[in-house]
């Protein structure tokens, strides 16, 4: 084979490398940019709360490999909190009670189990479970 057509070759080889690798990696982006479930906590009367639940503190259940946006609101005046889930690594900075707000999305592990979210300040009192199902 002449030289020129070795070149053509590896051309070729390293276009389809290319091509497969952009493929690829476009593929992974888009698993990991779908759509997340949306969850809204907010901190009031120092505890937790869903978003139109009046149950303090309760149970978050998120399933393996699961996509979730959760918008943490610190709605308690005068009081800085912040949502920790110390078992993901994984948490907001402090937030002023002026309803300010901080937004996480992560990816599930696929570990199932229970662990639990927390205030890191108020840690006794706002504490909750979350279970990978």
């Amino acid at each position: 084979m002449t030289s020129k057509g070795k070149q053509s070759l590896q051309l070729i080889a390293t276009v389809l490398l290319v091509g497969t690798v952009g493929l690829t990696l476009g593929a992974l982006r888009a698993v990991d940019s779908g759509p997340a479930r949306e969850i809204t906590v907010v901190a009031r009367s120092m505890a937790f709360y869903l978003e139109g639940n009046p149950i303090p503190n309760p149970l978050l259940e998120f399933e393996p490999g699961e996509r979730i946006a959760i918008t943490f609101i610190n709605q308690e005046r005068g009081m800085q909190h912040d949502l920790r889930f110390p078992a993901l690594n994984l948490g907001t900075g402090l937030l002023d009670g002026d309803g300010s707000s901080e937004r996480l999305v992560f990816r599930v592990p696929a570990k199932r189990g229970d662990s639990r979210y927390t205030c890191s300040i108020h840690c006794i009192m706002m504490n909750g479970r979350v279970s990978i199902r």
